[in-house]
Protein backbone atom coordinates (compact mmCIF):
# COMPACT_ATOMS: atom_id res chain seq x y z
CA UNK A 1 0.00 0.00 0.00
CA UNK A 2 1.43 3.37 -1.01
CA UNK A 3 0.77 6.20 1.43
CA UNK A 4 2.35 9.39 2.76
CA UNK A 5 2.53 11.68 5.77
CA UNK A 6 3.84 15.10 6.75
CA UNK A 7 6.93 15.84 8.82
CA UNK A 8 7.56 19.47 9.68
CA UNK A 9 5.81 20.54 6.48
CA UNK A 10 7.67 18.02 4.32
CA UNK A 11 5.76 15.46 2.25
CA UNK A 12 7.17 11.99 3.01
CA UNK A 13 6.10 9.02 0.90
CA UNK A 14 5.92 5.56 2.44
CA UNK A 15 5.07 1.95 1.67
CA UNK A 16 2.94 -0.09 4.06
CA UNK A 17 3.40 -3.87 3.87
CA UNK A 18 0.40 -5.55 5.47
CA UNK A 19 0.03 -9.16 6.62
CA UNK A 20 -2.76 -11.33 5.31
CA UNK A 21 -5.92 -11.46 7.37
CA UNK A 22 -7.95 -8.98 9.32
CA UNK A 23 -6.25 -6.44 11.55
CA UNK A 24 -5.50 -4.57 13.52
CA UNK A 25 -1.88 -5.71 13.19
CA UNK A 26 1.21 -4.83 15.22
CA UNK A 27 3.27 -2.32 13.26
CA UNK A 28 6.92 -1.37 12.86
CA UNK A 29 8.50 1.72 11.35
CA UNK A 30 11.68 0.68 9.55
CA UNK A 31 14.18 3.55 9.65
CA UNK A 32 16.37 3.64 6.56
CA UNK A 33 20.16 3.51 6.63
CA UNK A 34 22.75 5.94 5.26
CA UNK A 35 22.80 7.54 1.85
CA UNK A 36 19.80 8.11 -0.43
CA UNK A 37 17.75 5.21 0.95
CA UNK A 38 14.16 5.34 -0.21
CA UNK A 39 11.18 3.12 0.56
CA UNK A 40 12.27 1.01 -2.42
CA UNK A 41 15.59 0.09 -0.80
CA UNK A 42 15.94 -3.66 -1.40
CA UNK A 43 17.36 -4.52 2.02
CA UNK A 44 14.64 -2.76 4.00
CA UNK A 45 11.96 -4.14 1.66
CA UNK A 46 13.17 -7.70 2.23
CA UNK A 47 13.15 -7.24 6.00
CA UNK A 48 9.70 -5.65 5.79
CA UNK A 49 8.41 -8.52 3.67
CA UNK A 50 9.70 -11.05 6.23
CA UNK A 51 7.76 -9.19 8.92
CA UNK A 52 4.55 -9.00 6.90
CA UNK A 53 4.69 -12.72 6.12
CA UNK A 54 4.74 -13.39 9.85
CA UNK A 55 1.92 -11.10 10.95
CA UNK A 56 3.60 -7.71 11.47
CA UNK A 57 2.85 -4.62 9.37
CA UNK A 58 6.01 -2.91 8.12
CA UNK A 59 6.01 0.82 7.39
CA UNK A 60 8.84 1.94 5.11
CA UNK A 61 9.14 5.71 4.68
CA UNK A 62 11.48 7.38 2.23
CA UNK A 63 14.37 9.15 3.82
CA UNK A 64 13.69 12.85 3.29
CA UNK A 65 14.82 13.99 -0.14
CA UNK A 66 14.70 10.50 -1.67
CA UNK A 67 12.03 8.71 -3.70
CA UNK A 68 8.93 10.87 -3.88
CA UNK A 69 9.64 12.85 -0.73
CA UNK A 70 10.50 16.46 0.03
CA UNK A 71 13.60 17.67 1.81
CA UNK A 72 17.34 17.09 1.47
CA UNK A 73 18.99 14.03 2.99
CA UNK A 74 22.47 15.29 2.06
CA UNK A 75 22.35 18.09 4.64
CA UNK A 76 20.16 16.36 7.25
CA UNK A 77 21.52 15.38 10.64
CA UNK A 78 20.18 12.84 13.09
CA UNK A 79 17.89 15.40 14.74
CA UNK A 80 15.98 16.08 11.52
CA UNK A 81 15.86 12.42 10.56
CA UNK A 82 14.61 11.43 14.02
CA UNK A 83 11.81 13.99 13.71
CA UNK A 84 10.77 12.35 10.42
CA UNK A 85 10.72 8.95 12.12
CA UNK A 86 8.57 10.25 15.00
CA UNK A 87 6.11 11.59 12.40
CA UNK A 88 6.17 8.16 10.75
CA UNK A 89 5.24 6.54 14.08
CA UNK A 90 2.25 8.86 14.39
CA UNK A 91 1.20 8.17 10.80
CA UNK A 92 1.45 4.40 11.22
CA UNK A 93 -0.40 4.34 14.53
CA UNK A 94 -3.24 6.35 13.00
CA UNK A 95 -4.00 3.80 10.28
CA UNK A 96 -7.10 1.64 10.83
CA UNK A 97 -5.20 -1.54 9.96
CA UNK A 98 -2.73 -1.00 12.83
CA UNK A 99 -2.92 -1.82 16.53
CA UNK A 100 -1.80 1.55 17.90
CA UNK A 101 -0.93 -0.10 21.21
CA UNK A 102 1.67 -2.33 19.57
CA UNK A 103 3.89 -0.07 17.45
CA UNK A 104 7.67 0.12 17.48
CA UNK A 105 10.69 1.29 15.52
CA UNK A 106 13.61 -0.65 14.07
CA UNK A 107 16.61 1.28 12.80
CA UNK A 108 18.56 -0.30 9.96
CA UNK A 109 22.30 0.41 9.83
CA UNK A 110 22.74 4.18 10.34
CA UNK A 111 19.01 4.39 11.12
CA UNK A 112 19.83 2.68 14.40
CA UNK A 113 21.99 5.62 15.43
CA UNK A 114 18.90 7.70 16.09
CA UNK A 115 16.30 4.97 16.74
CA UNK A 116 16.70 5.54 20.52
CA UNK A 117 16.09 9.26 20.01
CA UNK A 118 12.81 8.37 18.31
CA UNK A 119 11.82 6.00 21.12
CA UNK A 120 12.51 8.59 23.83
CA UNK A 121 10.90 11.47 21.93
CA UNK A 122 7.74 9.52 21.08
CA UNK A 123 7.49 7.98 24.55
CA UNK A 124 6.25 4.62 25.75
CA UNK A 125 2.62 5.37 24.91
CA UNK A 126 3.45 5.59 21.20
CA UNK A 127 6.52 3.35 20.87
CA UNK A 128 6.38 0.04 22.69
CA UNK A 129 9.75 -1.35 21.56
CA UNK A 130 12.86 -0.27 19.68
CA UNK A 131 15.56 -2.14 17.81
CA UNK A 132 18.67 -1.68 15.74
CA UNK A 133 19.97 -3.98 13.01
CA UNK A 134 23.62 -3.82 11.94
CA UNK A 135 24.09 -0.59 13.85
CA UNK A 136 27.14 0.75 15.64
CA UNK A 137 26.85 1.70 19.29
CA UNK A 138 30.08 3.70 19.37
CA UNK A 139 30.60 7.34 18.43
CA UNK A 140 29.85 8.29 14.84
CA UNK A 141 33.40 9.47 14.09
CA UNK A 142 34.88 6.23 15.46
CA UNK A 143 32.39 4.24 13.42
CA UNK A 144 33.15 6.05 10.17
CA UNK A 145 36.91 5.67 10.76
CA UNK A 146 36.38 1.94 11.29
CA UNK A 147 34.28 1.66 8.14
CA UNK A 148 36.60 3.70 5.95
CA UNK A 149 39.70 1.78 7.09
CA UNK A 150 37.95 -1.44 6.06
CA UNK A 151 36.95 0.16 2.76
CA UNK A 152 40.54 1.22 2.03
CA UNK A 153 41.69 -2.38 2.59
CA UNK A 154 38.85 -3.80 0.48
CA UNK A 155 39.87 -1.69 -2.53
CA UNK A 156 43.45 -2.92 -2.21
CA UNK A 157 45.22 -0.02 -0.53
CA UNK A 158 48.16 -1.05 1.63
CA UNK A 159 51.41 0.33 3.00
CA UNK A 160 51.94 4.01 2.20
CA UNK A 161 48.78 4.17 0.08
CA UNK A 162 46.68 2.94 3.00
CA UNK A 163 48.38 5.43 5.32
CA UNK A 164 47.68 8.27 2.89
CA UNK A 165 44.02 7.30 2.70
CA UNK A 166 43.76 7.32 6.50
CA UNK A 167 45.39 10.77 6.53
CA UNK A 168 42.71 12.03 4.12
CA UNK A 169 39.99 10.61 6.36
CA UNK A 170 41.53 12.23 9.45
CA UNK A 171 41.99 15.56 7.66
CA UNK A 172 38.34 15.49 6.53
CA UNK A 173 37.13 15.04 10.11
CA UNK A 174 39.54 17.71 11.29
CA UNK A 175 38.13 20.12 8.70
CA UNK A 176 34.52 19.64 9.81
CA UNK A 177 35.66 20.31 13.38
CA UNK A 178 37.04 23.68 12.30
CA UNK A 179 40.42 22.66 10.94
CA UNK A 180 42.26 23.77 7.82
CA UNK A 181 40.67 23.33 4.40
CA UNK A 182 44.06 23.90 2.81
CA UNK A 183 45.63 21.04 4.77
CA UNK A 184 42.79 18.68 3.90
CA UNK A 185 42.92 19.70 0.23
CA UNK A 186 46.70 19.22 0.13
CA UNK A 187 46.59 15.73 1.65
CA UNK A 188 43.71 14.73 -0.61
CA UNK A 189 45.63 15.83 -3.72
CA UNK A 190 48.79 13.95 -2.68
CA UNK A 191 46.78 10.80 -1.97
CA UNK A 192 44.86 11.10 -5.24
CA UNK A 193 48.05 11.46 -7.30
CA UNK A 194 49.86 8.60 -5.56
CA UNK A 195 47.04 6.08 -5.15
CA UNK A 196 44.85 6.96 -8.17
CA UNK A 197 42.06 5.40 -6.11
CA UNK A 198 38.38 6.11 -6.72
CA UNK A 199 37.77 5.99 -2.98
CA UNK A 200 40.00 9.04 -2.56
CA UNK A 201 38.29 10.84 -5.44
CA UNK A 202 35.05 10.30 -3.50
CA UNK A 203 36.17 12.75 -0.82
CA UNK A 204 34.75 16.18 -1.78
CA UNK A 205 37.01 18.61 -3.61
CA UNK A 206 34.55 21.45 -2.97
CA UNK A 207 34.58 23.29 0.34
CA UNK A 208 30.84 23.90 0.01
CA UNK A 209 29.83 20.30 -0.81
CA UNK A 210 26.57 19.30 0.95
CA UNK A 211 28.31 16.38 2.66
CA UNK A 212 30.21 18.73 4.96
CA UNK A 213 26.94 20.12 6.37
CA UNK A 214 25.70 16.62 7.17
CA UNK A 215 28.98 15.45 8.68
CA UNK A 216 29.26 18.53 10.91
CA UNK A 217 25.91 17.57 12.43
CA UNK A 218 26.96 13.96 13.01
CA UNK A 219 30.67 14.06 13.84
CA UNK A 220 30.38 14.38 17.61
CA UNK A 221 27.33 12.15 18.02
CA UNK A 222 27.47 9.24 20.44
CA UNK A 223 24.39 6.96 20.24
CA UNK A 224 25.00 5.16 23.50
CA UNK A 225 23.83 7.84 25.93
CA UNK A 226 20.61 7.87 23.90
CA UNK A 227 20.21 4.12 24.35
CA UNK A 228 20.74 4.52 28.09
CA UNK A 229 17.69 6.79 28.21
CA UNK A 230 15.41 4.24 26.53
CA UNK A 231 12.86 2.61 28.81
CA UNK A 232 11.25 0.41 26.13
CA UNK A 233 12.50 -3.13 25.34
CA UNK A 234 15.53 -3.09 23.04
CA UNK A 235 16.65 -5.51 20.32
CA UNK A 236 20.07 -5.55 18.63
CA UNK A 237 21.24 -7.75 15.74
CA UNK A 238 24.79 -7.93 14.41
CA UNK A 239 26.46 -9.91 11.63
CA UNK A 240 29.76 -11.24 12.95
CA UNK A 241 31.56 -10.48 9.68
CA UNK A 242 30.38 -6.86 9.77
CA UNK A 243 33.44 -6.22 11.96
CA UNK A 244 35.41 -6.29 8.70
CA UNK A 245 32.95 -3.98 6.94
CA UNK A 246 30.76 -1.24 8.42
CA UNK A 247 30.29 -1.78 12.14
CA UNK A 248 32.69 -2.13 15.10
CA UNK A 249 30.71 -5.14 16.30
CA UNK A 250 32.90 -6.21 19.22
CA UNK A 251 33.05 -2.70 20.67
CA UNK A 252 29.29 -2.27 20.25
CA UNK A 253 28.49 -5.53 22.05
CA UNK A 254 30.92 -4.65 24.81
CA UNK A 255 29.06 -1.39 25.41
CA UNK A 256 25.77 -3.29 25.66
CA UNK A 257 27.21 -5.77 28.15
CA UNK A 258 29.14 -3.28 30.23
CA UNK A 259 26.93 -0.25 30.39
CA UNK A 260 23.25 -1.05 29.94
CA UNK A 261 21.74 -1.50 33.38
CA UNK A 262 20.20 -4.81 34.51
CA UNK A 263 16.88 -2.95 34.66
CA UNK A 264 16.96 -2.49 30.87
CA UNK A 265 15.09 -5.09 28.82
CA UNK A 266 17.77 -5.94 26.24
CA UNK A 267 18.01 -8.72 23.66
CA UNK A 268 20.91 -9.04 21.25
CA UNK A 269 21.99 -11.62 18.69
CA UNK A 270 25.29 -12.16 16.89
CA UNK A 271 24.98 -14.06 13.60
CA UNK A 272 28.08 -15.97 12.42
CA UNK A 273 28.80 -16.06 8.71
CA UNK A 274 26.85 -12.91 7.90
CA UNK A 275 27.96 -9.37 7.30
CA UNK A 276 26.15 -6.05 7.34
CA UNK A 277 23.01 -7.12 5.46
CA UNK A 278 22.53 -10.36 7.43
CA UNK A 279 22.23 -12.32 4.22
CA UNK A 280 21.79 -16.08 4.49
CA UNK A 281 25.39 -17.38 4.05
CA UNK A 282 24.45 -20.36 1.86
CA UNK A 283 22.27 -18.24 -0.42
CA UNK A 284 24.97 -15.59 -0.61
CA UNK A 285 27.45 -18.20 -1.86
CA UNK A 286 25.04 -18.86 -4.72
CA UNK A 287 24.86 -15.16 -5.52
CA UNK A 288 21.34 -14.70 -4.15
CA UNK A 289 20.27 -12.09 -1.61
CA UNK A 290 18.00 -13.50 1.09
CA UNK A 291 17.62 -12.44 4.71
CA UNK A 292 18.74 -15.23 7.01
CA UNK A 293 15.74 -16.94 8.55
CA UNK A 294 17.04 -17.25 12.11
CA UNK A 295 17.38 -13.47 12.25
CA UNK A 296 13.89 -12.97 10.80
CA UNK A 297 12.38 -15.39 13.30
CA UNK A 298 14.28 -13.92 16.24
CA UNK A 299 13.13 -10.41 15.35
CA UNK A 300 9.49 -11.32 14.68
CA UNK A 301 9.16 -13.49 17.79
CA UNK A 302 10.67 -10.71 19.89
CA UNK A 303 8.23 -8.13 18.48
CA UNK A 304 5.21 -10.38 18.96
CA UNK A 305 6.25 -11.10 22.55
CA UNK A 306 6.02 -7.36 23.30
CA UNK A 307 2.22 -7.30 23.08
Amino acid sequence: VETSFSSGGLHIAATLLLPDGDGPHPGVVLIQGSGPSSRKNVWSLLIGQEMALRGIAAFLPDKRGTGDSDGDWETAGFEELAADAVAAVDALAGLPEIDAGHVGVIGLSQGGFYAPVVAVAAGTEKVGFVGAVSTSLVRWDQTINHEMSNTFREVGLSGRHFDLAVQVQNAALAFVRGGSWEEYSRIREVALVETKADVIAGFPADQDAPMWTRVRKMVGYDPFPQWEQVSQPMFFAFGEEDEEDNVPVAASIERIRAHLKPTHDVTFHLYPGSGHALWDPEMAEQGEAAIRQDFSLNLVEWILSRR
